[in-house]
């Protein structure tokens, strides 16, 4: 694994573990997407299959792959590159690209149209929209690579900001 700067054990551990644990949780809830909260003794516990669109056990969701489009640009460009960025999430939606299916299943409204948008106009990658009824948490759900690629605190906040409003730029999404 090419690290985008030299780390050492302990951090490339976190590091793992953090993406281990977003792709873990990713395919843990994957099966009960758009369904009502549960109560506590109603939690997921194992893999499950089914659901919306009908995953495999373990299978993982658009979170995930946008994550792993993410990072793979981070390393790529060894810093942060809005435009690889989208690139990459253009490989994931239009050839399937670092999806567990090999296409692309689940894509949020809000991701769907700022891609579209980067895809007619590539001049600006920061296609999110601003409306507030368009506020999810797409940008939350990659963070991962966005805080391990940060070398400080504001580094961390900056690319949080900057990589989410590449598809969410409302205000209530990056705050």
């Amino acid at each position: 694994m090419k690290a985008l700067y030299p780390i050492l054990d302990d951090e490339l551990n976190y590091a793992v573990g953090m993406f281990v644990g977003l792709a873990i949780g990713d395919a843990m809830g994957a099966p009960i997407e758009f369904q009502p909260a549960r109560e506590p003794q109603e939690y997921v516990c194992s893999y499950q299959e089914g659901g919306f669109h009908n995953v495999s056990k373990g299978e993982f969701t658009d979170d995930t792959s946008m994550a792993l489009a993410m990072a793979d640009a981070f390393i790529e460009a060894q810093g942060f590159d809005a435009k690889l960025i989208m690139d990459n999430f253009l490989k994931w939606k239009n050839e399937g690209a670092y999806s567990p299916r090999g296409e692309m299943f689940d894509c949020g409204n809000t991701i769907h149209k700022a891609l579209c948008k980067y895809e007619q106009d590539k001049s600006n990658p920061f296609t999110g929209d601003t409306d507030p009824m368009s506020a999810g948490n797409g940008g939350l759900m990659r963070l991962a690579p966005a805080i391990l690629a940060a070398r400080s605190e504001e580094q961390a906040i900056e690319y949080a900001v900057e990589t989410t409003r590449l598809t969410h730029g409302a205000e209530e999404a990056l705050m």
